[in-house]
């Protein structure tokens, strides 16, 4: 597809400049889309929303250079919650605790480095930070806490202590009203007592622009909650109890279920969790941080263990004192542990629990991310986004999750239970919002749905059939899953989505949505909290699901998967729905029917699902766990078993082999040349497996045959993007086409076949892509908002996860693993009469065709001559399989060979003169052979390529095929 609901991995878009990775902001070259610098952007200077110097105040304290003061609009405090009764003002002899975030230095090496660690055709791509090297890489600058701490002491506020990037001080509140210039009330809510600070804070000017990224402690009253927990939960539909593999729950869980809800080994089981623990990914070795506010009960999370014969160690980090212990908090630290052991029953579990205040809440994330014991983190907890912004939460948190990205660790967050109305249930605004950290381009966002029987899932929405504020009044706003579209944290670019703000946000109006993807939350799921069994909802199970699904994946992986998010896009861009992604498509998540219908679930990604719901085996690092047969020859064909094969590539030993079909958990690979026991192992978009077979290459006269020696077909297409295969009759090669999409243009002009020959893609004139059967789509350039008309080819990688466009002035444009190896402008050649572009095997060359004959060679592609001066020309180039020749064709048929490219034959040698002008050269997959294609649909085969038919031959008159692919029967 060109746009819309298809998934964009990490692309590098280049013209006539060097390469940048992606999600890196650019350095200002040449043509290159740059991307995040919005949100980029916002991290350093979130705190800044707007600042002026104070009329006749004081001078800065020593450390300020004598600069002015400045009320910084960005550190004022929210309102107090709905319902907060005021108590006065708090004494000034009061105690205060006070943290002053700071930001990161060297901003653009930090962002150089996470683009590297999430680049795959990086070295550093996954190669983790070690524990405390992102402090001792990052940290704020000396200077910069030096200035922060003198001024803190100048003013009575010190001293000051450096936790992390936060600088800690005690006070009095009398000092803190003076230095800060803010009020501090004192307000009593539901959830007990606390004061805040009122008005803008006033900081030396010098600190203004972004040095200090928060101010904690100014505001301690109960602030973010649990997701929700859905106390009336949907039911399902079937009557099966799958088991997971070993569990067996007592009769308290299973007469709690017998209503129709899920315990929580048959919701693992439901999504395929067993072939996993079957295969010993249980979380073994792995530890899932857990983020709480609230603190567990270790006798309910002892009841259940022992019920289900789990034993998860689970420990406890206290921060800033601890969780309190209430219903609500407890509850959700509950069912949270509860949820992670039963999916990841090898895994060890820390419940990281802290205040539920700014400064606790922003504490306990520091704990566990500094701490980076946990290769898994999920929390349940947050706050709608403005509310968010406002105390000062969404820009200081960023750092945090850059580091864990870093780290390595996947940070989970749910999104909570308001459907498309985010802050309903915080203070039943209506308003289309989304809850952060979900919102954080660093975080996965875990979304809901209701799992009705496997096969049967939808939207989570409790008001589906009564879309109304009074539906939502109702749940008190607990009744859909949580997403749609951030206002402050713009689009990453792995994320493409359907929605758009018509008026610009801080992020501008393509940014982050939410989910990423998706598990049940609206069908019932039995716990144990409060001394009791009981049946509840909510994406609170979700993102914890979530967690034990990546940790017993990561048991697997040979490291782990960090940031998940952009792995999950990349799988769906390359076609993983049914093997490692289930495409939710019924349902919305509008509580109270606003939308206009832009929350519905639909095919691809929307914002009511995301990518849809995960399907465990194939959600793996790919585990070969067996061969048949374990020995044969080149050229033979095994079958591999494992989980995760489905977008895999295979290598026996170090040579890579042809894949002809695979699945989650099944392959048929051609075994290559060779000889000897070698090791088969794979990897994929989301790392490389642990698990290897011993395969004996046996001596022999075989040998593998490239990709395409079957060749026995053609598919042409026209610039319609109508797409024509021959022979006809057979099952075989055509993968559909634009017109039978309902897809109307004019300018399609090319199109390139998979390397395994079941998909190929279209590309237009303005660089829009379309793709078909196994053809992942990568990006496109109307994607990236890059407006072009003279796009005039598309060549694929070799492992098909990447495509170069080449526009008629020879600049190249490179996309998921396609590298960027240099342009006809980046060497300063004015050209405007491009016509085509081929690439070597082994993806670290090109040559670029122009009308006049010339061809200029990049990167590893050899220089091996150009077509002479003709009357006729040049329209097509194409390489040959062992990358070391090219042919070239004019539009008479006049065919070059070059390098080792075999010479087979023109169109003058036979005396024929084509009724329309030949527009493209296609080889077949041994090279023996190409065919030459007319504008009318003609064909010309030469050496062993068949002709198996041709347009004008049926009687179809047309004058506008732009180009065709070999096939296979």
């Amino acid at each position: 597809m060109r746009q819309g609901k298809q998934f964009v991995p990490p692309v590098a878009s280049h013209r006539a400049g060097p390469a940048v990775p992606p999600w890196r902001p650019g350095a200002g070259e040449a043509g290159v889309v740059h991307r995040r610098l919005l949100w980029v952007a916002r991290a350093v200077g979130a705190v800044v929303v707007g600042w002026v110097v104070l009329p006749g105040a004081a001078q800065a304290a020593a450390g300020s250079g004598g600069a002015p003061w400045a009320r910084v609009a960005g550190l004022a405090q929210p309102a107090p919650p709905p319902g907060a009764a005021a108590l006065g003002p708090l004494g000034d002899q009061t105690p205060v605790e006070l943290g002053v975030v700071l930001a990161p230095s060297d901003r653009a090496a930090l962002q150089a480095r996470l683009d590297g660690l999430y680049d795959p055709s990086s070295t550093q791509y996954h190669r983790w930070l070690a524990p405390g090297r992102f402090q001792a890489d990052y940290g704020p600058p000396t200077a910069e806490v030096e200035r922060v701490r003198t001024w803190l002491g100048d003013e009575g506020l010190g001293p000051a202590t450096l936790d992390g990037f936060t600088l800690e001080v005690r006070a009095r509140a009398g000092a803190v009203r003076r230095t800060l210039g803010v009020g501090l009330e004192r307000f009593r809510t539901a959830e007990g007592t606390g004061y805040l600070a009122r008005g803008a804070p006033v900081v030396p000017a010098a600190l203004a622009s972004g040095e200090v990224q928060d101010l904690l402690g100014l505001d301690t009253l109960d602030r973010a909650l649990p997701a929700g927990i859905d106390a009336g939960p949907q039911v399902r539909h079937d009557t099966i109890q799958p088991r997971a593999d070993g569990l067996t729950p007592c009769a308290g869980a299973s007469a709690a279920a017998a209503s129709g809800y899920y315990t929580l080994d048959a919701l693992g089981a439901a999504y395929g969790m067993d072939p996993l623990v079957d295969d010993g990914l249980d979380g073994h070795g792995i530890t899932i941080g857990l983020y709480e506010l609230g603190a567990h009960s270790p006798a309910d999370v002892a009841a259940y263990e022992s019920c289900l014969g789990l034993v998860d160690p689970v420990t406890t980090v206290t921060v800033d004192g601890g969780a309190a212990a209430g219903s609500v908090g407890t509850a959700e630290a509950d069912l949270d542990i509860e949820q992670a052991a039963t999916q990841a029953p090898g895994a060890s579990i820390v419940a990281y629990e802290g205040p539920s205040s700014p400064q606790g809440a922003y504490d306990t994330w520091a704990r566990a991310v500094d701490q980076d014991t946990a290769q898994v983190l999920s929390t349940s907890w947050g706050e709608c986004e403005p509310q968010a912004e406002g105390d000062g939460v969404a820009g200081a948190y960023t750092t945090l999750f850059e580091q864990a990205a870093m780290q390595g660790q996947t940070v989970l967050a749910a999104t909570g239970d308001s459907g498309a109305e985010g802050c309903y249930s915080f203070d039943g605004s209506g308003s289309e919002e989304v809850t952060y950290p979900s919102s954080d381009p660093w975080a996965t966002a875990v979304g809901g749905t209701s799992l009705f029987a496997p096969g049967d899932e939808t939207a989570w929405n409790a008001c589906q059939s009564d879309e109304s504020a009074a539906c939502a009044a109702a749940h008190d706003g607990v009744a859909a899953g949580g997403g749609g579209m951030s206002r402050l944290e713009a689009r990453p670019s792995f994320q493409t989505g359907p929605l758009a703000w018509s008026t610009p946000q801080p992020c501008g109006t393509q940014c982050r949505e939410t989910p990423d993807v998706s598990a049940n939350a609206g069908v019932g799921m039995v716990v144990f909290v409060g001394g009791a069994w009981v049946a509840e909802g909510g994406t609170s199970f979700a993102a914890p699901f979530v967690a034990g699904l990546v940790a017993d994946a990561d048991t697997g992986c040979a490291a782990p998967a960090g940031d998940w998010a952009p792995s999950l896009y990349a799988l769906a861009g390359a076609g993983a729905y049914g093997t490692a992604l289930t495409d939710i498509t019924e349902g919305d998540t509008d509580m109270t029917g606003t939308t206009d219908g832009q929350f519905a679930a639909g095919a691809g990604y929307d914002a009511a699902t995301g990518l849809g719901s995960p399907q465990a085996p194939g959600l793996t690092c790919p585990e070969v766990t067996a061969v048949s047969p374990s020995s044969a020859s080149p050229g033979s064909t095994v079958t591999v078993t494992g989980l995760g094969l489905e977008r895999a590539t295979f290598a026996f030993g170090s040579s890579a082999a042809t894949v002809l079909a695979q699945d989650a958990t099944t392959a048929t690979v051609v075994v290559p040349t060779g000889a000897g026991t070698v090791a088969l192992g794979a990897q994929s978009p989301l790392g490389t497996g642990t698990r290897s077979a011993s395969f004996t290459i046996a001596a022999g006269s075989g040998t593998a045959p490239p990709v395409g020696a079957a060749d026995s077909g053609y598919d042409m297409v026209g610039g319609d993007g109508g797409v024509f295969a021959f022979p006809g009759g057979t099952a075989g090669g055509f993968y559909g086409s634009l017109p039978g999409l309902g897809v109307h243009v004019g300018d399609v002009v090319g199109m390139v076949a998979t390397p395994d020959q079941r998909g190929y893609w279209l590309v237009g004139a303005d660089g829009g892509v379309f793709a078909f059967g196994d053809a992942p789509f990568l990006g496109s350039l109307p994607g990236l908002g890059v407006a072009v008309d003279d796009i005039v080819g598309i060549v694929p990688t070799r492992d098909d996860r990447g495509y170069f466009l080449v526009g008629a002035d020879g600049g190249v444009f490179a996309f998921g693993d396609a590298p960027f190896l240099g342009s006809l402008p980046g060497e300063d050649v004015v050209a405007h009469d491009v016509v085509g572009i081929a690439a070597t095997p082994d993806d670290g060359g090109y040559w670029v065709a122009r009308s006049d004959g010339a061809v200029s060679a990049f990167g590893d592609a050899p220089s091996s001559g150009s077509m002479p001066p003709s009357s006729s020309p040049v329209t097509a180039i194409a390489s040959a399989p062992d990358g070391k020749g090219y042919w070239v064709t004019t539009a008479a048929g006049d065919v070059g060979a070059f390098g080792d490219a075999a010479a087979l034959g023109s169109l003058p040698e036979r005396g024929v003169t084509p009724a329309r002008p030949v527009v493209a050269i296609v080889p077949t997959g041994d090279g023996g052979g190409l065919w030459l294609v007319g504008a009318d649909g003609g064909i010309f085969a030469f050496g062993d390529a068949p002709f198996v038919g041709s347009l004008p031959a049926l009687g179809v008159h047309v004058t506008d095929v732009v180009g065709a692919v070999p096939t296979r029967a």
